[in-house]
């Protein structure tokens, strides 16, 4: 009994829940404070503030206490699969305090520090090797990272990225287990699955996640041959696809126009040497050139914004897919967009307020002196395209060659499901700028950090391993220096 409790994996679990449960569930607790985009998820959910004071509400504190209404309104407004989880932090609020009317958002973070915990346990054990100092040196780096202010800040909020991190690595964590069994078994495939479509779900801008997702699955279906393994595959890749779909169709139409405007006029626009140029080939009105550099939450503009004839140009003429085309016929332009993500992306605390409000805090105080990991990523990795490309290329290159190399199916499908992360974080560098622009990088990339520091932790990993292996085979040659050290 007592080894099972030092298990690495038993081990690095506790060290997480304890950073995690000081941070965010002892008061005064540290979250996020709302950018004005909680109303999505608030409204859906029978949530409202408690406090009319707009600097209470906004940027500049977290709200730990809400009021519950009866005002909810399911499936109108923003289709994300975080309405769930705020519900059932709802009916865990109500059963454990008795509360119908105030909820208290620890029990929301809750969920998510379950959820986080179990993928920890999961990714650690399914990934240890036989050198038990090397196993502790690779799930150290892992805690140490995702238990960064950065990112668990976001679970005493209602922002999406906490249930896309949280349930990626969990989907991940599930199927590096899946990778490690003999018979595979369907219970793993639907634990996957399940995790997967509750982060593809999480935001709009992770809908192209979900064919990557798709894809794998299909190549699971050669693990067996039997028909429930084959039917279960079919109905979760078809339930993945309209996923995507419904999140992307069902986005309303405000946010749609919003994002739209960022893409032209705080995308392709911006810099642009030619803007009426631009418009006339995206099928625009050139006179509308006048907005080019700005974003859609300014006070003042050379025209109307808001006129309904306006609203209905953008909503018509402009969609992903001309974006893409367009950025397409012009790869210089794209690159220099690319370059702009590469600089401004791999920032990610926000700068909005971490913390309660209370006595000895003011207002916008920031936790980054917490954040270890988030700040030395900022120091020592180079912020440009180059890097990236670089870093990326060298990842997939060791991956392939390992894959080549590979002699048994369950070590080709866990270097499979390593590659799939780093696509999923590749995909996440490149749709922001063809869904928002350059409007709020940070934010929008920080799927592709995510992704990005799982590649890292595997590159360092990967590193002590060849080290070690390294040193083994020197001292096997030279028995004489392994006994004078």
């Amino acid at each position: 009994m007592t080894g099972k409790i030092f298990r690495v994996e038993i081990l690095a679990v506790l060290w997480a829940a304890a950073v995690m449960i000081s941070m965010l569930m002892v008061k005064p607790i540290i979250g996020v404070a709302d950018n004005g985009d909680f109303s999505r998820i608030m409204g859906q959910t029978g949530l409202e503030y408690i406090s009319s004071d707009r600097s209470d509400r906004y940027f500049g504190y977290v709200n730990r206490e809400y009021k519950m209404t009866h005002e909810a309104a399911p499936g109108r407004g923003y289709f994300s699969s975080e309405v769930l989880l705020v519900w059932l932090a709802k009916l865990l609020n109500c059963t454990f305090t008795l509360q119908k009317q105030i909820f208290d958002i620890r029990f929301l973070s809750f969920i998510y520090i379950c959820t986080l915990l179990l993928s920890f346990y999961l990714i650690i054990k399914s990934a240890k090797g036989d050198a038990p100092l090397l196993n502790i040196a690779a799930a150290a780096a892992f805690i140490f990272t995702f238990t960064d202010i950065a990112y668990i800040s976001y679970f005493n909020s209602f922002y999406g990225e906490a249930v896309s991190f949280s349930f990626l690595l969990l989907s991940t964590g599930w199927a590096l287990w899946l990778a490690r069994q003999q018979k595979y078994p369907v219970a793993a495939l639907a634990a996957f699955f399940t995790a997967a479509l509750f982060f593809v779900a999480a935001k709009v801008q992770y809908a192209p996640v979900g064919l990557l997702v798709a894809f794998f699955g299909i190549r699971l279906m050669g693990l067996r041959k039997d028909k429930v393994w084959r039917f279960s595959i079919a109905f979760f890749c078809a339930l993945m696809v309209v996923a995507s779909m419904t999140s992307y169709l069902s986005v309303p139409e405000g946010i749609r126009v919003c994002n739209k405007y960022q893409t032209v006029f705080y995308g392709v626009l911006k810099d642009s040497p030619d803007p009426r140029k631009d418009l006339e080939e995206l099928g625009m009105d050139p006179g509308l050139a006048v907005l080019a550099g700005t974003n859609y939450f300014m006070q003042q503009y050379p025209l109307d914004i808001k006129d309904p004839a306006f609203s209905k140009e953008i909503s018509e003429k402009v969609n992903p897919l001309k974006i893409a085309l367009f950025y397409a016929k012009h790869p210089s332009r794209f690159l220099r967009k690319l370059q702009t993500a590469a600089k401004y992306g791999f920032d990610i605390m926000q700068g909005f307020g971490n913390y309660e409000k209370a006595p000895g805090i003011e207002y916008g105080k920031t936790a980054k002196s917490l954040g270890l990991w988030s700040n030395l990523r900022l120091k020592i990795l180079p912020r440009s395209l180059g890097f990236v490309a670089s870093f990326y290329a060298v990842y997939f290159a060791v991956l392939l060659i390992r894959r080549k190399k590979a002699d048994t199916t369950q070590l080709k499908l866990f270097l499979e499901i390593l590659m799939l992360i780093g696509l999923i974080g590749a995909s996440q560098f490149v749709v922001p700028l063809i869904g928002d622009g350059e409007a709020d990088l940070s934010k929008h990339m920080f799927l592709f950090n995510v992704c990005f520091d799982m590649m890292l932790v595997v590159s360092f990993t990967g590193l002590l391993n060849a080290a070690a292996g390294w040193l083994k085979r020197f001292f096997q040659a030279f028995p004489g220096k392994a006994k004078l050290c």
